[in-house]
């Protein structure tokens, strides 16, 4: 564990409760991107929360700052931190927000996050500005015209209209593509292994054009971070999607550490297992195996789903 920004007692009797940004430092080669681009934003993020508390900013809940050891090699740190406090994290922690490698290229959001996350990515999206600012363009923005769709909602209204507006917004917006986090970092052992809502968004190139070859390599430096994952322009700066992702993170922490109710999403979470549920049935009638023989039964997960759709 690397910092901690504790909640106030005074306004909040939910300061036991976690929301975690983490991130590994170790690295195969050089690590530029896995794990330098994550690093950098976490300690942004730091720099940002520590200014703020200085000032007063004081969450509900606490704000805990973890930097992994031994990724690469299984993701011994914070499988071991898991371990460690299993049962306290289970009962506390609502949150955990991956920071690895989150820039692999400028061309695409990737937003990869549990169900119940989902929405409060989306109320966090549309509080950032994509630069350069002059254009007036949230992060939600370039979100839906990833697929050719186009927002008509007004730029950083407040946050209580857009969850007033959310659920209503979502059932119209079909474009927005949420997908599970899945495998292969530090979120794995919060998620699939103690059950915390769990979110790794990030950029990544367009896969129709080419993937990420120096991933891994001698070749993850600097110079290929500034020159192709993340180019600057004269009217972007140097870094644009580093400092996009970490004004993200600050509004997905605030919102998560200060909302007076956290911001779940139990009907997207009942609406995927359910989807999830068919898929499965699907592929089961092509599989020579009787399920009510191996004494599989899905009954009680499926009526646990239907209150909330």
């Amino acid at each position: 564990m690397w910092g901690v920004i504790p909640g106030d007692r005074t306004i909040s009797d939910e300061v036991d409760q976690y929301v975690i940004l983490g991130n590994h430092h170790d690295a195969w080669c050089q690590g530029a991107c896995d794990p330098g681009s994550g690093t950098v934003l976490l300690q942004q993020v730091a720099k940002i929360l520590g200014e703020a508390y200085k000032k007063g900013f004081r969450p509900r809940r606490t704000v805990v700052l973890a930097s992994w050891d031994g990724e690469e090699l299984s993701l011994l740190g914070s499988t071991h931190f898991a371990e460690s406090f299993r049962t306290e994290l289970m009962q506390r922690a609502v949150a955990y927000l991956n920071a690895d490698c989150p820039i692999k290229g400028h061309t695409q959001f990737n937003a990869r996050t549990d169900p119940l996350l989902a929405d409060a990515l989306i109320c966090a999206s549309r509080l950032v500005s994509v630069d350069p600012p002059e254009d007036m363009r949230t992060l939600y923005d370039e979100w839906l015209s990833q697929d050719g769709s186009e927002s008509t909602e007004p730029m950083y209204a407040p946050a209580s209209q857009y969850q007033l507006k959310l659920h209503s917004i979502l059932r119209c917006i079909q474009a927005i593509d949420v997908s599970q986090p899945g495998g292969g970092s530090d979120h794995i052992p919060f998620a699939y292994k103690l059950g915390v809502p769990s979110s790794y968004p990030e950029y990544v190139p367009d896969y129709c054009m080419y993937t990420m070859p120096m991933y891994h390599t001698w070749y993850d430096n600097i110079d290929v971070v500034k020159r192709f994952l993340d180019p600057s322009s004269s009217k972007t700066g140097p870094l644009p999607r580093h400092r996009l992702m970490v004004r993200l993170w600050i509004a997905l922490i605030i919102y998560l550490s200060c909302a007076p109710r956290l911001p779940y999403s139990p009907v997207r979470l009942a609406h995927w297992l359910c989807t999830e549920w068919e898929q499965l049935v699907q592929k089961a009638r092509h599989e020579p195996v009787d399920w009510v023989k191996q004494g599989i039964r899905f009954g009680a997960l499926i009526l646990c789903c239907f209150p909330f759709l």
